[in-house]
Order: C-alpha cells, then sequence, then structure tokens
C-alpha cells in the first residue's frame, strides 16, 4: 500500500484479524470454502492467493468464486510452499523451513494442483515456475552481518526455491 497508495484494497480471512489489517483496506471475513465472496462479477484487476491454498483442505467454491470477481484481462496470483520445502531442515523456532513446520499445513502446493483447480471460469495460465525473491537472495550476505535470522532463514527458502506460483490471466 505504501508503493501503490492509488489502488484499493481488500481482504478476506477465516479469521477475524481485522485489527491487523492496515488502515484502507477493505476486510470480509469469510470461509473461502464455502461462502461467496462479497464483491460483484469482474470487480478485481488482480487477487493473490499467498500461501493459502496449503491451508485448505478441500477448494470448494473458492476457484469459481476467485474467477467471477476478477476482471477481463485480470490476473490471479496463487503461491505456496511447494514439494521442496520438505526436504528443508526443521526449523527450532518461529520460522517455518520445513512445510510441517506449520502445524496447520495440509498438503504442499504443486502447480499441477493448482492450475487443474483453477484454471476454471475463463481463467487460463499465464506463467508457472519456482517463485524467488532474488533482492533476498542477493542481500543474504547482509543479513549474515546484520545477524538478522528472520531475513537470513526468508532469503536461505527463496535461494532453495520453495515455494511455486502460478499466474493466471482471465480470458
Amino acid at each position: 500500500m505504501e508503493l501503490r497508495p492509488d489502488l484499493r484494497y481488500a481482504a478476506v480471512d477465516l479469521e477475524a484479524v481485522s485489527a491487523c489489517v492496515p488502515q484502507g483496506v477493505e476486510f470480509h471475513r469469510l470461509n473461502l470454502i464455502t461462502d461467496v465472496l462479497p464483491f460483484p462479477d469482474g470487480h478485481f484487476d488482480s487477487i493473490t492467493l499467498m500461501h493459502v491454498a496449503e491451508h485448505l483442505p478441500q477448494f470448494g467454491k473458492a476457484p469459481a468464486e476467485l474467477a467471477r470477481v476478477l476482471k477481463p484481462g485480470g490476473r490471479l496470483y496463487v503461491e505456496g510452499p511447494g514439494q521442496r520445502s520438505l526436504l528443508m531442515p526443521s526449523s527450532t523456532r518461529d520460522f517455518p523451513l520445513n512445510f510441517y513446520d506449520d502445524p496447520t499445513h495440509i498438503a504442499p502446493v504443486t502447480r499441477g494442483r493448482i492450475t487443474h483447480l483453477f484454471g476454471v471460469g475463463g481463467l487460463r495460465v499465464r506463467s508457472s515456475g519456482v517463485a524467488r525473491s532474488w533482492i533476498q537472495i542477493l542481500a543474504l550476505p547482509w543479513f549474515i552481518l546484520r545477524m538478522d535470522r528472520f531475513y537470513f532463514l526468508s532469503a536461505i527458502v527463496q535461494l532453495a526455491g520453495s515455494y511455486v506460483c502460478v499466474e493466471f490471466e482471465k480470458t
């Protein structure tokens, strides 16, 4: 929001986290699996579903609902921990390196599963692959020098390619 104050933002969550949502963000508490999104058809230019899919036992209405509220030409970005996250060592503190470090995780995200589930409602795959932040990776020596554990581990996860992503476009 700091980089793009000209945009309007909305967020949904199963939990009542509205107190954590930045001011100016339209927040709705709902269940992505069973609920209808409270937005009109073709409302959004872009939607991100980051680190959500691995927590869902099933996707229910979510794929069709996300496609419904996306404008033609709009983009949907889905990202989450993939199979490589299973190979990471277990973290002993508050940063989940290994997929199973987070007890709320159900199944790793795969590009094939995301493509299959979300390829509905006129959504077509634009790109897919491993999500990496090269800025974080290049800053790894700085994080080591600063002894910043959180950003160091985050850069290691990025370097390992633990996250997969799929970008869709609504036709």
